[in-house]
């Protein structure tokens, strides 16, 4: 059995404007690391403001949405 696999990894999690990520940023994160998204003063958020960095070693497409300003998922491209 081979001992050394190689894990995957993502790089920054896609940027969500009006909001931010909380905690420190890493350029890359282990699979199964956890990114929360904060949204930005005078915005309210609704659904769940995680994403997962997957086994693929992309990250899960963030769900957060703003009410009252328009929110708009940028793709790291």
């Amino acid at each position: 059995m081979d001992r050394w696999i190689q894990r995957a990894t993502c790089g920054l999690p896609l940027e969500v404007e009006n909001a931010g990520t909380l905690g420190n940023r890493r350029d890359r994160y282990a699979a199964n690391s956890v990114i929360r998204y904060q949204r930005d003063p005078g915005f309210t958020k609704h659904h769940l403001p995680v994403v997962r960095c997957m086994a693929d070693g992309l990250w899960e497409r963030p769900r957060v949405e703003c009410v009252g300003h328009e929110c708009i998922l940028l793709l790291n491209m």
